[in-house]
């Protein structure tokens, strides 16, 4: 499989970045059960050529004040990511690549493939931006469903206005947000049409001297001019109703927000004098808890919106009725370090995150007053209680807990717990273990009107230890292994060297998981490039 990779950083903000894979392959899969990566999604793959095309880029447009971003990302087929995902230009690889070199990255290895690019550029209140968004389903043709029966939305093309959050008119409290949009939405089977939105926010801050409020509301509205109609798998999904044509909606929205912030320090005495003995000691000097409590109100209106078409999430706008509360704890650290300047010692201030804190809930009018499927799902208007908590005593030790509480249930519906532990010269360990219950997402699936979506999530027991071992600087072993607590069986396991010689970087690396067992060997030439 012969790769290809180009990169180019020509200044700040001008960046191209492309790739290419592709290999011809004889070994075909014409039936479901041949297929090495998922022998059961009803799926074959009859094309011999095969190949992965990405790339990205940003810059301005000709040193004008227009700025350009764009995205390509076309596969072969649905198996080509999954069946090369871990090689030297595979997509771990070259998803972190891309992430490192421009913030962001592809979708999903089992997602549709996602092409767009736009043009934009930005005022002090008003950003304008045009472009196209096409996206791929890698599993049609090859054997599979036609290209012809795609009902997947593509955006050709597309226009934003959006206005940036600010006073309305000087010298009245009111601020002003929104943006406004309109684009072709365009697929093979299904409705399609413009689809155009106006969505404006109004909002009032409200200084309460020891306390702070804002009040907004808003206004979705939405207008369709549909011009084709095809049966299609996208119609079955809207029930078969009969989409309007010019279609409209009006979904208002009202909220509040109301938080308070209070600090204490606790200071403590310099110890640590001037003098060349103490010359790089550090010692605590001060302790600062900041603690923030915070109660959120919002509103959505509940429209029916059967009769317009279904191109994005937007196009069925959960209603929603509720309050969350927030309770919100830090504290840090000062320091004081006996360092050198220009005129001698002196004693030079950081400071360290020791620990973070945060509690939340909430109540959900609109579940508590729910009659649908009532007899499936028990109306469960409290929010489950979920602490998040950060802990970072020592330079060495990290402690992260991300932990949902059911009252209903009366356990931990879901849990992510991390210990972290870390040294600069001999390795790292860390230690992860997750938890998901049927129920943890159990306000998600109460949200949906259809009864065949009323599907809880698998049960999730699972735990990840990751060690790393400095033998020498040049000489580090890795080893990890993920394992289902359910039935004591492992999900992947791997095992690593890696040695820097000078100009040579050379990585060794064993794993084992579901589908697999892979060796890999990467000679990198540290420095290398024309």
């Amino acid at each position: 499989m012969p790769s290809i990779e180009y990169r180019s950083h020509v200044k700040d903000e001008q960046k191209f970045w492309t790739a290419l894979d592709f290999l011809y392959d004889k070994d075909v899969v014409r039936f479901d059960h041949q297929d090495s990566v998922d022998d059961k999604d009803g799926k074959i793959r009859t094309n011999e050529m095969r190949y992965w095309f990405r790339s990205m880029g940003n810059g301005d447009v000709l040193e004008s004040n227009w700025n350009y971003k764009f995205n390509l990302d076309y596969v072969s087929d649905q198996n080509f990511l999954r069946e090369y995902q871990n090689r030297m230009t595979g997509f771990d690889n070259s998803r972190e690549a891309s992430y490192e070199m421009f913030g962001r990255d592809f979708a999903e290895l089992d997602q549709n493939r996602v092409s767009e690019g736009y043009v934009y550029r930005n005022w002090e209140r008003l950003t304008l931006t045009g472009g196209l968004r096409f996206e791929q389903d890698p599993s049609l043709g090859n054997g599979n469903e036609s290209y012809s029966t795609d009902d997947t939305v593509q955006r050709l093309p597309e226009l934003y206005a959006f206005w940036n959050k600010g006073k309305l008119v000087e010298g009245l409290p009111f601020d002003l947000g929104g943006y406004a949009r309109t684009g072709y939405m365009l697929r093979q089977e299904g409705v399609s049409g413009f689809r155009s939105e106006l969505y404006p926010q109004l909002s009032l801050p409200i200084d309460l001297r020891y306390a702070s409020m804002e009040i907004s509301t808003g206004v979705r509205a939405t207008l369709y001019n549909n011009n084709s109609e095809k049966n299609s798998p996208a119609k079955k999904v809207q029930n078969s109703q009969k989409i309007q044509d010019n279609a409209s909606k009006i979904v208002p929205e009202f909220g509040v927000d109301f938080y308070t912030q209070a600090t204490k320090t606790w200071e403590w005495p310099q110890r640590l004098e001037l003098t060349q003995k103490n010359l790089g000691k550090t010692q605590y000097t001060g302790l600062r808890h900041f603690l923030q409590p915070r109660v959120s109100y919002s509103w959505v209106d509940d429209i029916n919106q059967e009769d317009v078409p279904f191109y994005m999430s937007e196009d069925r706008i959960q209603d929603g009725n509720s309050v969350v509360f927030s309770l919100d704890n830090h504290f840090t650290f000062r320091q004081s370090t006996v360092a050198k300047d220009k005129e001698g010692l002196t004693h030079k201030t950081s400071y360290k995150d020791l620990m973070r804190i945060k509690f939340s809930g909430g109540y959900d009018f609109r579940e508590a007053n729910r009659k649908q499927h009532r007899d499936i799902l028990e109306n469960r208007p409290w929010h489950d209680i979920r602490l998040g908590f950060r802990m970072t005593p020592m330079s060495w030790l990290a402690l992260d807990t991300d932990a949902y509480y059911s009252f209903y249930e009366g356990e931990v519906s879901r849990l992510d717990n991390t210990i972290t532990l870390s040294h600069p010269r001999y390795g790292s360990f860390s230690s992860e273990y997750s938890v998901r219950t049927s129920s943890y997402d159990y306000r998600d699936i109460s949200s949906f009107s259809d009864i065949a979506s009323l599907t809880a999530a698998s049960p999730l027991d699972v735990i990840t230890n990751t060690l790393i071992l400095n033998l020498t600087p040049e000489i580090h072993i890795f080893a990890s292994d993920k394992t289902d607590l359910e039935d004591g069986t492992s999900l992947e396991s791997s095992l690593g060297v890696g040695i820097l010689h000078q100009c040579l970087r050379v990585f060794f690396e064993y794993t084992r998981d579901a589908q697999e067992e892979r060796l890999d060997l990467n000679v990198e030439i540290i420095g290398l490039g024309f």
